[in-house]
């Protein structure tokens, strides 16, 4: 069996859409137990109102709740202290079972980036030698193969070494998880000269490919983010963060326009509907960010696992499968013993 700690309270639109993805996980995973952190009235109340009979009768073995009504909001300040004080709010009660209980085998939260970096960063700690954690998202573009990139968001500012940390520890994800024995790594930046960019980017250059651990391959421009040979892109967490807004941004923008003008009449709208529905839907599925799953927080010794602020219930429960596959695959296991 395979155990989660789940914060039920962290994300835009929680608990509700994390109580959903949640059971949907339970449903179509007969080997997966959850322990969800949070408000216990708001959580069983929500699911008397929403959940069937039969539903909770094939889940409430699998399903335990953890009563932790206080909670993290997504502009949550002075988390340090927080932290110091012990103050039991829902993703750090988890993080600390996470950390003492080996039964638990990972954990997942919608909430505030920042807090869970910090949290996960003191509570948790790092492997041998990682000074700084890195959010890894794995996604796929229009070709359909599956890129990482780090850091996602988890530092806006870094040092020069810091990179090199994010490259090996992704470097063992793409070998673990994709199953790609030489991963091809690219460091985004604006040419793909050796000497563009600011002092920082051209020294991390210099550093990533004097590396014999990586298979480093040199600069990649923004603009081939989506067809880059590379199966890593790497970049500090302000510039990647900025970079998945825009691509989210320009996608929602490009379906919902593709969509007016698909049904602005009703002869196009049924000459669509009739000869290219299939086609038009394969082409939405592409552009379907739910399906991207959480960001994993690399660097770290138990698998954390940072799904988006403002995930709808399918996209939580991708997260959820995306985290089972790091459990079954042995991925913290494997990481551990490249570190040792």
């Amino acid at each position: 069996m395979i155990t989660l700690a789940i914060d039920a309270m962290g994300g835009d639109f929680a608990p509700n859409i994390v109580i959903q993805g949640t059971i949907k996980a339970l449903i179509s995973n007969k080997d997966l137990n959850i322990n969800l952190y949070g408000d216990q009235k708001k959580i069983e109340d929500y699911l008397k109102e929403t959940t069937t009979k039969n539903i909770l009768n094939v889940i409430k073995t699998r399903l335990k709740i953890i009563n932790t009504p206080l909670y993290l909001s997504m502009n949550a300040q002075n988390i340090r202290e927080a932290i110091r004080d012990n103050t039991p709010y829902s993703m750090f009660v988890a993080l600390r079972d996470v950390n003492q209980l080996s039964s638990i085998d990972g954990f997942i939260t919608a909430g505030p980036t920042q807090a869970l970096v910090l949290a996960s960063y003191l509570i948790i700690g790092t492997l041998p030698g990682i000074k700084r954690i890195s959010l890894a998202l794995m996604f796929k573009s229009i070709d359909n193969r599956t890129r990482i990139l780090t850091d996602a968001g988890a530092n806006a500012e870094i040092k020069e070494e810091n990179i090199l940390d994010f490259a090996i520890c992704a470097n063992y994800l793409a070998q673990i998880l994709l199953n790609i024995p030489e991963p091809k790594i690219k460091l985004l930046n604006i040419g793909i000269e050796p000497n563009k960019g600011r002092k920082m980017d051209v020294n991390i250059f210099k550093l990533l490919s004097n590396n014999p651990k990586i298979n480093f391959q040199g600069n990649e421009e923004p603009n081939n983010f989506f067809n880059t040979e590379a199966d890593i892109l790497l970049s500090d967490g302000f510039t990647a963060n900025m970079i998945l807004k825009t691509y989210k941004g320009t996608a929602e923008m490009y379906k919902n326009n593709l969509k007016k003008m698909l049904t602005n009449n009703f002869y196009t709208k049924i000459i669509s509907k009739i000869f290219f529905y299939k086609t038009i839907k394969n082409h939405f599925k592409k552009f379907n960010t739910d399906k991207t799953g959480g960001a994993i927080l690399l660097g770290l010794t138990r698998i954390i696992i940072k799904a988006p602020g403002n995930s709808t219930s399918y996209s939580f429960y991708h997260t959820i499968n995306q985290t089972i596959d790091l459990i079954k695959k042995n991925f913290l296991k494997k990481i551990i013993e490249n570190f040792q």
